[in-house]
Formats: C-alpha cells, structure tokens, sequence
C-alpha cells in the first residue's frame, strides 16, 4: 500500500490537524480531508460529490443552450432537470458521508499535551 495512505494506529491525529480534516471535508470539498487523515473511503466521497458537480454542471449547459437557442426560459421538466437534481442529490450524499467521517476523524484525534 502507498506509505502516504497507512495510518499508524501509535501515532494517531492530534487535534487542531483532525478539525482541519473536518473543516476541510465540510467546508472546501467532501472527501478532501478524510484523504488528508489517511483514510482511503476519502477517494470514494471525493469521486461521489464529482460525479455530482459534473452531473449538475452538465444539466445546467444544457438549460444554457436551450435558453440561448430558443429565446425563452426553458420549462423546469425533463430528464435534464432531473439529471441535474441527481447530481445535486449526489453530492449532498457525498457531503452528508464525509460529515460523520469528520465526526470519527475527530473523536479518534488525541489532545496534544501542553508544552512546558
């Protein structure tokens, strides 16, 4: 297995380095930080959310074009309105499964002792 994605059980997470995997995963991109804590289900979360962007992005060029080639607001049915939807649904899911990562990530971190 690659060195950078095994943990040593010995020497586990310190604290302020488990909440900075936690914002990470929350607040920049879903699974981002759960790689950054060497844990392996963070390529899932990562390959699961941009699935769902590119699905969502997808869906939005197509309301684009059929707004710019008919002139009018395309109606909100359809299955590239649900496609879009999907991918949102996707990436929710993704950002739902890399919150209770973070929660674990962060229960398992140990406080650095205080230097004297």
């Amino acid at each position: 297995m690659n060195q950078w994605l095994t943990r040593n059980p010995d020497h586990p997470l310190d604290r302020s380095k488990a909440w900075a995997c936690a914002a990470v995963n929350l607040l920049l991109w879903p699974g981002m930080g759960t790689i950054v804590a060497k844990r392996l289900t963070g390529l899932v979360q990562m390959g699961v959310s941009g699935a769902g962007v590119v699905m969502v992005l997808i869906s939005f060029a197509w309301f684009c074009l059929q707004w710019l080639n008919s002139t009018q607001v395309p109606s909100f049915t359809g299955r590239e309105i649900r496609f879009g939807l999907a991918g949102v649904a996707l990436f929710v899911l993704a950002w739902i499964w890399s919150a209770f990562s973070s929660i674990t990530i962060v229960r398992a971190s140990v406080a650095k002792p205080p230097k004297l």
